[in-house]
């Protein structure tokens, strides 16, 4: 049986390290990828992804989908994004295609996290993102499939971890060298 996909957008945010100082952030050397951990209860709860959900009946394409949503779960307005790249679509295990755009902010915002959507706001040093340790490959189990997906190891401890469409989106972008060349 063919189901049809559910199609989403995401976008993969570069924040600049001209911010860092504006944001306070630790690593002032660094760019940062922006990340966020769903709140529990929703589909994909809990679990850590780039901003963005379901192409709507009003969206003019994915691109305006993936800008959308990260206004309406960070407060990031669209006309700030710059240097914007689609990278290749993602199907998941779970019914959804995912079209993925990457972008860069370069200038001062500020954040208005939606809570009953975003539980946490992660801003990754990309540096961070180039350590082996950070990723690994691993089995992903469902009742029917077992797959094995690059994923990326937030915090070990507390075990946050992306994983299944994120890892592979962040994993494409970082092995095809596109967070570099934005």
């Amino acid at each position: 049986m063919n189901k049809e996909k559910i199609h989403a957008a995401v976008m993969v945010l570069r924040l600049s390290k001209n911010l860092n100082q504006h944001f306070e952030l630790q690593n002032l050397a660094s760019d940062h990828l922006v990340l966020i951990q769903r709140v529990a209860g929703l589909r994909h709860g809990k679990e850590i992804a780039f901003p963005g959900g379901v192409i709507e009946k009003e969206d003019d394409s994915a691109l305006t989908a993936a800008l959308r949503e990260t206004e309406e779960e960070l407060g990031i307005p669209r006309h700030i994004i710059q240097h914007i790249q689609p990278l290749p679509s993602s199907d998941t295990l779970t019914g959804y295609r995912i079209w993925p755009f990457l972008g860069t902010i370069n200038t001062i915002f500020e954040w208005n996290i939606h809570k009953e959507e975003v539980h946490k706001l992660f801003l990754i040093p990309l540096d961070d993102t180039h350590q082996q340790t950070k990723f690994e490959m691993r089995w992903i189990q469902t009742p029917t499939l077992s797959i094995m997906n690059p994923t990326f190891t937030i915090d070990r401890e507390k075990e946050l971890v992306a994983w299944g469409a994120t890892g592979r989106i962040l994993w494409q972008a970082l092995h095809t060298n596109l967070l570099k060349s934005i």
